[in-house]
């Protein structure tokens, strides 16, 4: 038995959502919001995204979510100024 659901579109709408360039040699990017959060109970998505042809392939891990920003960590330095970084706060 299949059983489907109806999604609230709502809750896939970002709060916020911004997309920062990442600098020759970061080894890491804090994004700063423009408006404060109420709390830190919301969901990040990020992306870091590239238009190099052939480019380096980096982990990353999201830390010190606070109600003002968060901060990305990459897993080596970016050796490139063609990065950036998409990111959405949904609540």
């Amino acid at each position: 038995m299949i059983i489907l659901r109806k999604l609230d579109a709502s809750s896939y709408n970002p709060t916020i959502k911004g997309t920062d360039s990442i600098v020759l040699g970061a080894t890491s990017h804090t994004v700063t919001f423009t408006t404060n959060q109420t709390n830190t109970n919301y969901n990040l998505s990020v992306d870091l995204i590239t238009s190099d042809a052939n480019p380096s392939v980096y982990s990353y891990v999201t830390s010190n979510k606070t109600v003002s920003g968060f901060t990305v960590f990459f897993s080596g330095e970016i050796d490139s100024n063609a990065f950036v970084l998409e990111w959405q706060v949904f609540i």
